[in-house]
């Protein structure tokens, strides 16, 4: 048995993912009020970066050229720093668990954009009903957390969130499917810290002030784990298993930020919300049967070799 989780240790990499990914959410959660949503989202990408560019560097990936900047540019913005400051600042008043259930839609905007910007793509019935059954559940999930006391800006916020996720990877599938997975890796991180260490100073203006063990250790795993490692993890998987394969994490990580936040930060999610993360979970799902078909997949199926299929959304 050993030897074979060594031979194939995909589906082991698959559930590290949703653990790390899903927990990421707690992790947020246990910094606090320590530092400001920028602040946070800096210093973790300043961790997570600095580890990507060392592994990078180990297996000498190539860099990006010139003409690739201003597209790494834009995704670090749509995939990192917009929504990691959304989330971040919805977290103060939203919990853990609510927080990786809507988030979890991204999915469900993702084929929307896809339909509406793709020719050769449709939505056929099986995935127009997992977006309406995917809908619902959010309805519902922002129903209960607005019930529990959450705000409802901040709930906006984190779909706001999912929405950028989404728009990251329709821009990523147009133009950086070509580039190395380390590569887009590095280079988006690259130039989503660039961003917000420029926002930071400018709208944030943080103090010295040294943050608990507590905060720091969470910075480190948000830096080193969950957007450094779990990089390296998700790339990993896109290789060996595609793009739509490896995105079924999406339908763990809300169980593991359910559950996360249950046993680690106390929280209770109001029943309405439950039902919803099951409703999004389902919706998801449905959604992303018979994508194999569509023409996002196949145009980048038909351009690269396997090894090329690259870029997917990925929500951490």
């Amino acid at each position: 048995m050993p030897s074979a989780v060594l031979r194939r240790p995909e589906p082991v990499l698959f559930l590290l993912l949703a653990l790390v990914w899903g927990s990421s959410y707690v992790a947020v959660g246990l910094v606090g009020d320590e530092l400001g949503p920028l602040s946070l989202v800096a210093a973790r990408l300043l961790v997570g970066t600095v580890a990507l560019a060392a592994v990078a560097a180990v297996m000498r990936i190539p860099r990006p050229t010139a003409d690739r900047l201003p597209h790494l540019a834009v995704a670090g913005a749509l995939g990192i720093v917009i929504p990691f400051t959304l989330i971040t600042w919805s977290q103060r008043s939203v919990d853990a668990g609510l927080a990786s259930i809507l988030v979890a839609a991204t999915p469900l905007v993702s084929a929307l954009i896809v339909a509406g910007t793709t020719r050769d793509d449709h939505l056929g019935t099986v995935r127009v009903a997992g977006l309406v059954i995917g809908f619902l559940g959010v309805v519902a999930v922002a129903e209960g957390g607005i019930e529990h006391g959450g705000d409802p800006l901040a709930l906006l916020a984190l779909l706001g969130a999912a929405v950028s996720y989404a728009a990251n990877a329709a821009w990523s599938r147009r133009h950086l499917t070509a580039i190395p997975p380390m590569t887009a890796a590095v280079g988006q991180s690259t130039a989503g810290l660039v961003l917000v260490l420029a926002a930071t100073v400018l709208i944030e203006r943080p103090s010295l002030t040294i943050p608990s063990t507590q905060a720091i250790g969470a910075i480190l795993f948000l830096g080193l784990i969950s957007s450094g490692a779990a990089a390296v993890v998700y790339f990993r998987l896109v290789t060996a298993w595609g793009a739509t394969r490896t995105m079924m994490v999406n339908y763990l990580t809300p169980l593991v930020g359910v559950g996360a936040g249950a046993i680690v930060l106390g929280e209770q999610l109001e029943p309405m919300s439950l039902l919803g993360g099951l409703l999004v979970v389902a919706g998801v799902a449905l959604t992303g049967l018979g994508i194999r078909g569509t023409a996002v997949t196949a145009a980048v199926r038909d351009r690269l070799p396997r090894r090329g299929r690259r870029i997917a959304v990925a929500v951490s």
